[in-house]
């Protein structure tokens, strides 16, 4: 499973950065895949998912300068590219359960010298 910390250099700023591009090229090392067969297991993954344009050949440049960290990639392309390389991305929520603290201030008494005035005149 992708180490969520990965997932997030890799979108920080909306940009590939090195952690998210390393975790893929590790991976494609790993399997023997060279940069074509990836291209063409993400058109097929996304050709199964309705993308009738994801063709070889009109995704090749773009996928090409993400894994180069020449362009930019939404989070859906890094997903993808997990899952087309046998992957997924999870999402892990920990029970630790985040708490605003509210902290209420009681009224500061005001003395007033002279006698007879209850409170403190409003504005202008």
């Amino acid at each position: 499973m992708l180490n969520l910390v990965d997932a997030t250099v890799f979108f920080r700023l909306g940009r590939p950065m090195s952690g998210g591009l390393r975790v893929i090229k590790e991976r494609m090392a790993e399997l023997g895949i060279e940069f074509s067969d990836l291209n063409r297991r993400y058109c097929a993954l996304r050709q199964a998912k309705g993308d009738a344009r994801a063709t070889p050949n009109n995704r090749r440049s773009a996928l090409y300068r993400v894994i180069e960290g020449q362009g930019g990639a939404t989070l859906d392309t890094f997903v993808h590219l997990v899952e087309a390389l046998g992957g997924e991305v999870a999402v892990i929520w920990h029970d630790h359960k985040i708490h605003e603290e509210v902290t209420r201030r009681e009224p500061i008494p005001v003395v007033l010298e002279e006698e007879g005035q209850g409170e403190l005149p409003g504005p202008g």
